[in-house]
């Protein structure tokens, strides 16, 4: 039987503030190759052999990448992110060229850290923090399931929670994936009231996970975007018409199921602004345009780009927000525009929109050889804002439909022109872009929550860690801040009901239990059943106590439930309430 006390539960955040890895004494910059595959070196989190083939496959392009950065500029980043300042917005915007693998770490961190006050924090503490305030004092070694934060519930048990929202996933070891899903409960504990729907941050953590050099610094940058994208929200839910470029429309995160759909109508809309046609005739052929454009943004468009194109916009979004993923999203339709047009079926243009990992056009280098793109578009680190330097029509009459380097796509996103304000003729759908609202937690968002109690002293020897997730989502709302302290166990205190009872008379009346037994099937097969109650387990004398006209406050007969489970910690049936 377990009863349970109340708890303040609390949210810590850090930042990570990194030196150059491998920076060479002599002031010579070292090979971009060496220095990035050093940066998985010693990292137990990753899977060695994949990041390996990973490197091999794509070093030309991370060393395409180191060469738009210099020591000078890194160490420049370095010193801001040690003091907390914010990265100039210059050098924010360079996150489009791409990072090298061996200073992603550095600078990820220092443009997820701008602006906010993560960066003067101590990341280890702050995750330690985090962890004691999910977990307590009892860190699980596995996890069973994990948030997903796509605001469906906890339908999905197992490493199906990440392996089928993140394709990559196998770039990290089995310690690294218990790393994520412990990351992702702690982002669920801390951010629980302010985070309906987001299901790129599983994405988010892995990725961050790959490139850091531990936990603490990955926990901390997911934190400081979680801060900006609730700032974000916080300053723009009074201005009716917010300034700036289209700062009603693309928030820096959603973090609601409304705030991804109006997001996908802010795309939707875009791309209707600058190729009609082609909106035209894909409306024309019954696709749910907004549904598809969700479907890929709320992912961070990890279905429709490689690992090294995901990894470009990500860096991005850490910068500028989403409109990053919009505006690449956007530009890779465009760029399908005449098979797009071809297309008489939904079903055909939907597979072009969103298409098999094996069709995607995108290629894992910086620029495809043998188009047009090719030639004469500038140095490879160049890069045409609003298609100064190239324009964007050129770039997709040059380029229809045929495979694409990542600058290509890097392009033809910049190429895409955002309306600049709320007050001119240019607005997405006709509208004016509204200011986002704040969305309140609310008992509908009860189901959507991943929940479980921080574990201190004695620990179950009948419920396991991973039964407690189940347990604790069927509870009450009032009820799920409470920790559970074991109050009475058989192995210690003996197998009398009389001395059950009397643990239970020393808690106090409104005090909810948890009475669990462990049984064995007809056929022999170990089980648990329990019943929970909600108020404390009293003496009757020669009757039941009526919970209808129990007289506690907050004590309700519609709360109570019994539940079971058939199996043990290392193999079971699905719990059943």
């Amino acid at each position: 039987e377990v009863s349970a006390r109340p708890r303040c539960a609390g949210s810590a955040m850090g930042a990570q503030t990194c030196t150059l890895r491998g920076a060479a004494e002599d002031e010579q910059a070292p090979s971009p190759v060496s220095s990035s595959w050093r940066a998985y070196q010693g990292n137990r989190l990753v899977d060695r052999a994949r990041l390996e083939e990973l490197f091999e496959r794509t070093w030309e392009l991370d060393r395409h990448e180191a060469d738009a950065w210099t020591l000078r500029e890194l160490d420049a980043i370095s010193a801001l992110t040690a003091r907390g300042e914010a990265l100039p917005a210059a050098a924010a915007h360079r996150l489009w060229r791409g990072v090298p693998d061996s200073w992603k770490a550095l600078v990820w961190s220092a443009a997820a850290c701008s602006g906010t006050k993560a960066a003067s924090s101590d990341a280890s503490s702050a995750l330690e923090r985090a962890v004691s305030s999910t977990f307590g004092q009892q860190v699980p070694r596995r996890f069973e399931r994990c948030p997903s934060f796509d605001g469906l519930g906890h339908e999905r048990r197992g490493d199906g929670d990440l392996v089928e929202t993140v394709p990559f996933l196998d770039l990290l070891a089995p310690p690294g994936v218990v790393a994520a899903q412990k990351l992702l409960w702690c982002l669920s504990e801390a951010w629980r009231l302010r985070v309906e729907r987001c299901p790129l941050l599983p994405g988010l953590v892995v990725l961050l996970l790959i490139f850091s050099p531990d936990e603490a610094s990955a926990y901390a940058t997911a934190s400081a975007i979680l801060t900006r994208a609730v700032g974000y929200l916080r300053d723009h839910a009074a201005a009716a018409e917010p300034e700036g470029r289209f700062a009603g429309d693309f928030p820096f995160l959603p973090l609601t199921a409304k705030g991804w759909r109006k997001l996908a109508a802010a795309t939707v809309g875009l791309l209707k602004l600058r190729s009609p046609e082609l909106h035209e005739h894909l409306l024309g052929l019954g696709v749910a345009l907004e549904e598809v454009a969700e479907r890929c943004l709320s992912r961070g468009l990890m279905q429709v780009l490689p690992f090294r194109a995901v990894c470009r916009a990500f860096g991005a979004f850490l910068a500028e927000g989403s409109e990053v993923f919009a505006s690449l999203l956007v530009a890779l339709w465009r760029h399908q525009c005449c098979g797009l047009l071809a297309c008489g079926t939904a079903a055909e243009a939907e597979r072009l929109l969103v298409p098999p990992s094996e069709e995607m056009i995108v290629q894992e280098r910086a620029r495809q050889r043998g188009t047009s793109l090719d030639e004469g578009a500038g140095s490879p680190t160049s890069f045409a804002i609003n298609g100064a330097a190239l324009g964007i029509d050129d770039l997709v009459d040059a380029g229809n439909g045929a495979a694409l380097g990542i600058d290509d796509l890097v392009r033809f996103a910049l190429g895409v022109e955002l309306p600049t304000g709320s007050s001119g003729a240019e607005t997405l759908g006709g509208a004016t872009p509204k200011s986002i609202e704040m969305q309140e937690y609310s008992k509908d968002d009860e189901s959507r929550v991943f929940c479980r109690p921080r574990l201190n002293g004695e620990p179950s020897r009948i419920v396991w860690d991973e039964l407690w997730p189940y347990l604790w989502q069927w509870l009450p709302p009032l009820f799920r801040i409470r920790d559970p302290v074991v109050a009475f166990s058989a192995h210690r205190d003996g197998f009398a009901l009389s001395t059950l009872m009397r643990r239970c008379d020393m808690a106090a009346p409104d005090v909810p239990m948890l009475l669990a037994a462990q049984v064995r099937t007809i056929g022999g097969v170990e089980a648990v059943v329990g019943v929970f109650m909600p108020a404390a387990l009293r003496t009757t004398g020669g009757g039941y106590q009526d919970l209808a006209h129990y007289d506690v406050l907050g004590a309700f007969a519609c709360d109570a439930y019994v539940f079971r489970v058939v199996g043990d910690a290392a193999q079971h049936s699905p719990p059943q309430m």
